[in-house]
Order: C-alpha cells, then structure tokens, then sequence
C-alpha cells in the first residue's frame, strides 16, 4: 500500500517535469525517484518485485537516469 502511494506521487512529479523544465529540475526529480526505487524491497517475492519494476519503468519512461538505475537494479 505505501509502494503503491509513494508510486503515484513519484508519476506525478515525473509528469510534472517536461521538455521546458530547467535542468536542474529535472536532476532534483530523478534522483527522489530513483531513491525511491532504490528502497523497494519485497524481500523474497521476485515476481513482485519485478512487476514493480516494470511498472516503474514504463512509468518513469522519461527520464534517462531513472531508467539507467532500473537496469542496474
């Protein structure tokens, strides 16, 4: 439940980040995402964790660094 909410806040502020956003802006909203990715755990339950995953990254689709830290997870 608290993956899940903290999903769609992190979908809102990457939603919020556009081609016009400064740059800085755009590295301040990767790197909370990509901690927050970094902070899922489902302990043993692969197959949830890669769902989670997989979500992420078809929701993060925009910004290359959460991406680049998906793949490494």
């Amino acid at each position: 439940m608290v993956i899940h909410t903290v999903f769609d806040l992190a979908r809102n502020l990457h939603d919020s980040v556009d081609s016009l956003s400064v740059t800085d802006e755009r590295r301040e909203v990767a790197k909370l995402i990509c901690q927050f990715v970094n902070k899922i755990d489902f302990q043993r339950d692969l197959e949830q964790q890669l769902n989670v995953l997989v979500d992420c990254r078809a929701g993060f689709s925009n910004l290359d660094s959460v991406n680049v830290q998906l793949v490494q997870v």
